[in-house]
């Protein structure tokens, strides 16, 4: 019951500025909210509008988004969404934030603040001593470690065995207070070994990105907000070859270490997420990281649209069916895969709970003029023969293509004009009679 925003994204070309509504109905039709919108005359235009409601409780969301425009082509103005909605993200913050007297000296300040900004993270916040019986919660997703001192070793092992149960992360900012209790977290965490805590008046500033890591690929954020990022004090840290370095430094320190643990990954931070140690937790950036590094944990388990006329595969674990809203059976599933072809575009269901929304692909809607040229030149191994004519005789056209030219009259002509030729040759064949008088 928390505020969902769907992002719909227009795309055409208008000579005229039109008034149009966008409305998102449930299955049954009901209209669960609509939105009043002015679209500019403007040749390839695109543009993101947003539709904001409260869904109800339900597993699913299930719909169809309609612009209502007169335009040439409706069938692309509809968009039919079968959604799962996911429980909320449980997410544990390990701190001891009572002895610190100032929000600035509080490690877990700006990492509590940006999860308590997502509505989709329920955040619990526990002293240290607590961690080790949190742990065995498998509902837990995620577990920020913002203090390091008074790990013990069965607690260390707990943290272990918790991500080893896969769909796990770890997220550990160092606590420079005890260093021996944070070199041998990594030691037995087996992330690298800690030189020594490096402290500077010149903030050192991020020089290297691994952009193609799925955290950084997945914020959708420009990779130039990191190089605006500074340290002045950090753990310097050797990782190990089993490690990968996300985010380096210009003293080719690392200062976000990723370790992966089967399906689990352990993320290391080598500078904790205060305002004296360094700009890191100002960062537009920094919410959107500490927040998709608990979405990494959760699991797509069902695919829920597919396109129209493409076959797509769908893994059951007995006999079912795809029906539609008429319950017209559209598809019996074995147990196992099943590959599966809808032409329709609508919403189905796999017996009746289940959803699955099929669209059509953009390709099948978008009206393009090409010339025959053109159209040869993207399939050169099957020419193709085209026909002009006006839209009225199309059908005339297609009759004459399809039974050819009717010869008859003109066989009927060359066969008189035959008879005609052989009548005046057997004329100018026959010898004239001629008479003599002798005197």
């Amino acid at each position: 019951n928390k505020p969902l925003a769907i992002k719909i994204s227009l795309q055409g070309n208008l000579s005229t500025d039109k008034t149009a509504e966008i409305q998102f109905t449930d299955n049954d039709n009901n209209s669960i909210c609509s939105e009043n919108i002015v679209i500019p005359a403007q040749k390839n235009f695109s543009k993101t509008y947003s539709l904001n409601f409260t869904p109800q409780a339900s597993r699913y969301l299930v719909g169809k988004i309609t612009l209502k425009l007169h335009d040439d082509l409706t069938t692309d103005n509809k968009y039919y969404i079968a959604a799962e909605i996911s429980e909320p993200i449980q997410a544990i913050l390990v701190t001891d934030s009572k002895k610190y007297s100032e929000w600035a000296q509080d490690p877990s300040f700006f990492v509590i603040s940006a999860l308590k900004a997502s509505s989709w993270i329920r955040t619990e916040k526990i002293p240290i001593t607590q961690l080790k019986r949190k742990l065995p919660n498998k509902n837990v997703n995620a577990i920020y470690l913002c203090q390091t001192t008074k790990l013990a070793r069965d607690t260390i092992n707990a943290i272990t065995q918790y991500l080893h149960s896969g769909n796990k992360n770890l997220i550990i900012f160092p606590d420079f207070e005890n260093t021996n209790a944070l070199s041998n977290l990594l030691q037995q965490l087996r992330i690298g070994k800690l030189i020594r805590i490096v402290k500077t008046d010149t903030p050192r500033k991020i020089t290297d990105i691994d952009s193609a890591d799925k955290l950084i690929s997945s914020l959708g954020v420009k990779t130039s907000i990191f190089y605006k990022i500074a340290i002045s004090e950090y753990a310097h840290i050797v990782p190990y070859d089993n490690t990968s370095s996300i985010l380096t430094l210009s003293t080719t320190h690392p200062l976000l270490i990723r370790k992966s643990i089967y399906d689990s990954n352990i993320y290391l931070f080598t500078s904790p997420a205060r305002i004296d140690t360094g700009t890191l937790p100002l960062s537009p950036a920094f919410p959107a990281i500490i927040c998709n590094i608990a979405a990494e944990t959760v699991t797509k388990t069902h695919n829920f649209t597919f396109l129209a006329g493409i076959p797509f595969n769908i893994k059951t674990n007995k006999p079912e069916k795809i029906t539609n809203k008429n319950n017209d059976i559209i598809c019996n599933l074995k147990k196992g895969r099943n590959e599966c072809l809808i032409y329709n575009a609508g919403l189905y269901n796999i017996n009746n709970q289940k959803p699955i929304a099929i669209n059509y692909h953009p390709d099948a809607i978008d009206i393009q003029s090409l010339s025959t040229k053109q159209i040869n030149s993207k399939n050169p191994t099957n020419k193709m023969l085209f026909a002009s004519c006006l839209s009225s005789q199309i059908e005339q056209h297609l009759l004459k293509l399809a039974k050819g030219t009717p010869l008859w009259n003109y066989i009927l002509l060359l066969t008189l004009i035959i008879m005609l030729a052989e009548t005046l040759l057997a004329n100018l064949r026959k010898s004239p009679s001629s008479s003599s008088t002798q005197i």
